[in-house]
């Protein structure tokens, strides 16, 4: 019961510790990374022959949002062929 008790002890004394430097950078690198998504615009733009992502304020002319085609419907459900699947072998035949 003694041995519990210490170890409940130690484990608790261990939460209490201070973070890694490890964990210390990533939460520095963290906050840098969400300043510079506060105003990121980026877009995609192809000339003849390759395509690259540009800032919003360095391409010309005005950046206009392009759609697609719409989402295709499913294809329609088939019903599989008779004598076809998993089963196709058991029961008959055995001799």
């Amino acid at each position: 019961m003694r041995a519990l008790a210490c170890g409940v002890l130690v484990l608790l004394l261990t939460a209490c510790a201070s973070s890694t430097p490890l964990q210390q950078r990533w939460d520095a690198a963290e906050a840098e990374c969400g300043e510079a998504r506060e105003d990121a615009c980026v877009t995609l733009l192809c000339g003849d022959t390759a395509c690259g992502f540009y800032r919003c304020e360095d391409v010309p002319g005005e950046v206009v949002l392009a759609r697609g085609l719409p989402p295709r419907p499913p294809p329609m459900a088939v019903a599989p062929a008779p004598g076809s699947g998993p089963r196709r072998n058991w029961g008959g035949g055995m001799d």
